[in-house]
């Protein structure tokens, strides 16, 4: 019996992830006021929010910041 993990967080494949700008930043190589500068124009979802001040990003974020990347080139 074999759990998947996902490698850079060591979390089991089926939860969420839960990344901070900063980490969100050093996984996709965009800055943070390009990320912020994506959310204003609607093309990142709203991360959640559990605290005032606080932002979790997800695999949502990761990708649809990869893929714009991508686009771009």
């Amino acid at each position: 019996m074999s759990i998947e993990t996902d490698m850079t967080t060591d979390a089991p494949a089926d939860e969420p992830r839960s990344l901070k700008m900063r980490e969100l930043e050093q996984e996709t190589g965009i800055g943070r006021e390009t990320i912020r500068f994506y959310l204003r124009e609607g093309l990142l979802p709203e991360p959640e929010r559990p605290k005032r001040n606080v932002a979790r990003y997800g695999q949502v974020h990761v990708d649809r910041l990869k893929t714009i990347k991508r686009l771009q080139q």
